[in-house]
This record gives structure tokens, C-alpha cells and sequence, in this order.
């Protein structure tokens, strides 16, 4: 017998009641012998008398006897009331005892009922989540499809097992595979849409069975289809590290919301002739990142009317072949924009463009960047008390850096806009172009390496000679300045 049930079994014996007649006898027999005893008491104290019997009785003995004699009588029924009394109650104690002892063992029951449905389900849910495994691990592309739904429909019905269940769809889609392998490649393509699809479904702000908090693990996928990514809500990291995104693919994440640990991350990817878009989205504090990415055979990365605030982080990004654009796009006073290290490799129409995009306030940090075959445009942009800097960078040949008319004004009272150009390289080819009337910018040129390349501020003039720094006192011929410029070469 286990212990609860032992103490179980002590507690309803102490709550049983001794027999009725029993109980009776015994009180009316304890009465008798307590009546005897005190009798017996009170007569040896009194000194033991003796009793002297007479012929005739006094009245008050006759009242004494029939005092004794309703005492015999009283006292019996007296204890039959008390016992009955006490009887009652041990009852109703009793019941309410054995009533708490139901409930008990009726909680106990629900409970072991609870646990062994709670057990049943689990095993359920594992029979079920092992069969989506076998299904996603089947010969067939369609058997792996029919995978796919299998075990998204299980986390949804399965919070406990969620995060397993897209650990699992993502694990498979980061698996390498050729989508031009003919027939199979091209079915497999269609899984691989399939996954993201269901993910994407589960992002989605209002979902009803969300994936929000879910850590959403792509990294080295490969990505290849059109994905209309709207109205995502992320709370946690979304990973696309190392991801490759094949020729013709389009990913437009559109509205996307991000929680206090959410983060889009695309990390060391490659953006291989596909065009990622991020579209109407605030951009805080590194929510976004696309450090030491790379953009090949006409690939693109663009922002399309966001806000941007704290730190977007492009830093080593890399465009062989491509397109880095900033559309209509707004910026809060401090941002970072960090394109630290950037590199453009190819002599092909590899550009940056700056669109309508104000700027006012933000660094755009192109440190150490090579530039090589760029056109870095800031047509239509606003600048007022932004830092361009372009310090060490190397503006290699085919490289053009156009600041064209009103860009560098600055508004009364406004910190004027600066332009940094530090140590940085002109080589051949490359050109530096600033237009504008009665500029009160700062463009810094302390030992620019001229090696071919042109700067030209022949179509700008500026409010003070101090606007233009650190050129020599004697102009090289590379450098183009408003007439009558003081070291102006005839």
C-alpha cells in the first residue's frame, strides 16, 4: 500500500463512529459507576456512619428516597440525550470529513486523468511530428510538399512543439540543392516556395497561430521565387546569413513591424541577379543588416519610403554587378548609415542612388570604401547638416561622385552639410562633381591622392573661402575651381 493511499485509510478509520447500543451501554454502565463512586466518596468522608433502621419513616426520608430514586431514573436518560447529542455531531463531523475525503480523491482522479490525457497527447503530437519528418524526407517532391503542410498545420495545433516544427521546414530549406537539375530540381524549387510561404503566413502581424517569437533560421538557404513579404511582425531574429538569392527572385518585405529583440538579417549573402526590397518599413536601431553582403549580375537592394534611425549597417557590402538604392527615403537626426569598407569591383553599371532622400542630420559613412566603375548619385537628395564621408576611400577608375545643384545648401541656422574626402584616392578616370550657387557647406580635402582622377567645383560658387578645405595653396591641374579662386592656375 503506497503512503497516500495508507493515510488515506487512517483517516476514514478515525472518522468511523462506535455501534449505538454500545456506545449507550457503555455510557449509562460509566454513569452508574461515577454515581456509585462519588456515593462511596462523599460517605467516606462524612466519617462512614452507621445506619440505624427504625419502624417508622420520617417524611424527609421519604423525600430523600424519592430524590435518589428520580436520580436512578433521570441520570440514565440524561446520558441516553448526552450520547445521542454527541452522536450527532460525530456525524456530521464524520460526513463533512468523508466529504473532504471525496472531493480529494475526486481532484486526485481528474488530475490522473489530466496527466493521462497530457501523456496521450504528447505522444500524439511526437507520432504526428515523426510522421511529418518522414513525409519531408520522402522520395517524391509531392510526398515532401504534402510534408510541408503536414507540419505546419502540427504547430499550429501544437504551441509546446512550434518552435520544433519550424526548426524543422527551416533545417530542410537550408538543405543544397540545383533548382535547374530538369524536372526534380524544378519540383524541389516549388517545396523550397512552399516553406517559405508557410513561414511568411505565420509572420504576418494579425496570424493566427503567429511565429513572431520564433527564431527564423534561413542562413545559407537558398532562396530562388516571389515572395510578397507584407505586414510581418518581427519579435525575434529572421535570418537570411549567408543566404543566396537565385536570378530573377524578387523579396519585397513591405510594412514590416519589429519587436525590442527583432532583427532581418542578410549577413554575408548573396543577392545573385534577384531584387530585394524594403518597402515602407521603419528601419531602427540595426534592425536591418546587410554587412559584407554581395550583389552580382544585376542584382538589387533598395529602400523605398522608410524611416530610418540609429544604425543600418552595410558595412563591406560588395556589388560586382548591381544596384544599392535609397528611394524616398527619411532619416532621423544621428543615423548611421555604415557602407564602411564597401566595394564595387566592376566596370559594369554597378551604382549607388540616392533618390529623393533626405539625409538631414545622417552620416552616410563610405570610409575605406572602394569604389571602382560607381556612380554615386545624390541627385534630389537633402543634405542640411548630414556627413558624407568618404575618408581613405579609393575612387577608382569609371567612379563618379555627383553633388548636383541644391543638394548642399543649408538652411538658415542648420548645421551646414559636410563632405569628407580625407586621404582619399582620385585615380584615373574617376571624377569628383560639385554643383551648387553660394554654397555654406564643408568639403574637407586634406591630402587627396590625385593619381588621374578630376575634382570639379568649376560649377559651384560658396559663400566663403573657408567652405573648401585642404586643397594645396598651388592647384594641381586635376583640380576644376570657380573663376577668380585664389591658386586658380590660369
Amino acid at each position: 500500500m503506497s503512503d497516500s493511499a495508507a493515510k488515506l485509510h487512517d483517516e476514514v478509520d478515525h472518522l468511523r463512529a462506535m455501534p449505538m447500543r454500545r456506545a449507550v451501554t457503555i455510557a449509562i454502565a460509566s454513569g452508574f459507576v461515577g454515581m456509585i463512586v462519588v456515593v462511596a466518596g462523599l460517605w467516606w468522608l462524612a466519617g462512614t456512619p452507621s445506619v440505624h433502621w427504625g419502624g417508622t419513616l420520617s417524611a424527609g426520608t421519604v423525600i430523600g428516597v424519592l430524590q435518589l430514586v428520580f436520580g436512578l431514573v433521570v441520570l440514565p436518560a440524561g446520558i441516553v440525550a448526552l450520547v445521542v447529542n454527541y452522536r450527532k455531531q460525530r456525524v456530521a463531523e464524520a460526513a463533512h470529513g468523508l466529504a473532504e475525503i471525496a472531493e480529494r480523491r475526486s481532484q486526485a482522479a481528474h488530475r490522473l486523468i489530466d496527466q493521462s490525457a497530457a501523456r496521450d497527447g504528447v505522444n500524439h503530437f511526437e507520432e504526428r511530428f515523426a510522421r511529418g519528418a518522414e513525409l519531408l524526407g520522402h522520395a517524391s517532391p509531392a510526398v515532401r510538399l504534402a510534408g510541408v503542410h503536414w507540419l505546419a498545420a502540427l504547430a499550429d495545433a501544437w504551441p509546446d512543439g512550434r518552435r520544433r516544427c519550424a526548426d524543422l521546414l527551416c533545417g530542410y530549406a537550408r538543405l543544397p540543392y540545383d533548382p535547374e537539375e530538369g524536372k526534380e530540381g524544378r519540383a524541389e524549387r516549388g517545396v523550397r516556395i512552399a516553406i517559405l510561404g508557410v513561414i511568411s503566413q505565420r509572420m504576418y502581424k494579425n496570424a493566427a497561430q503567429p511565429w513572431h517569437d520564433l527564431h527564423i533560421n534561413l542562413q545559407d538557404a537558398l532562396i530562388s521565387g516571389t515572395f510578397q513579404l507584407n505586414g510581418w511582425q518581427v519579435s525575434n531574429t529572421v535570418s537570411f546569413d549567408g543566404a543566396t538569392f537565385d536570378k530573377g527572385s524578387r523579396l519585397y518585405f513591405s510594412e514590416v513591424s519589429f519587436g525590442e529583440r527583432g532583427e532581418l538579417r542578410f549577413a554575408e549573402s548573396r543577392v545573385d541577379g534577384a531584387d530585394i526590397r524594403i518597402i515602407e518599413t521603419d528601419v531602427t536601431d540595426q534592425r536591418v543588416a546587410f554587412n559584407h553582403a554581395t550583389v552580382t549580375n544585376d542584382g538589387s537592394i533598395v529602400f523605398h519610403t522608410c524611416s530610418i534611425s540609429g544604425e543600418l549597417s552595410l558595412q563591406g557590402l560588395r556589388i560586382e554587378s548591381g544596384h544599392l538604392g535609397f528611394m524616398c527615403v527619411t532619416t532621423a537626426p544621428g543615423t548611421q548609415i555604415d557602407l564602411s569598407k564597401a566595394q564595387i569591383n566592376s566596370e559594369s553599371d554597378a551604382h549607388f542612388s540616392f533618390f529623393d532622400t533626405n539625409f538631414r542630420g545622417a552620416t552616410l559613412n563610405l570610409q575605406d570604401a572602394i569604389l571602382r566603375g560607381a556612380d554615386l548619385n545624390f541627385t534630389w537628395c537633402q543634405l542640411a547638416g548630414a556627413v558624407v564621408n568618404l575618408e581613405e576611400a579609393h575612387l577608382a577608375q569609371g567612379t563618379r561622385v555627383y553633388f548636383p545643384r541644391g543638394t548642399l545648401r543649408s538652411s538658415d541656422g542648420a548645421t551646414p552639410p559636410e563632405v569628407i574626402f580625407t586621404r582619399a584616392r582620385l585615380d584615373a578616370g574617376s571624377r569628383i562633381e560639385v554643383e551648387g550657387k553660394d554654397l555654406r557647406c564643408r568639403l574637407r580635402f586634406s591630402s587627396l591622392g590625385f593619381q588621374g582622377g578630376q575634382l570639379d567645383l568649376s560649377a559651384a560658387t560658396f559663400a566663403d573661402s573657408k567652405t573648401v578645405t585642404g586643397l594645396p595653396a598651388v592647384l594641381p591641374k586635376e583640380v576644376s575651381m570657380p573663376p577668380g579662386w585664389p591658386g586658380t592656375q590660369p
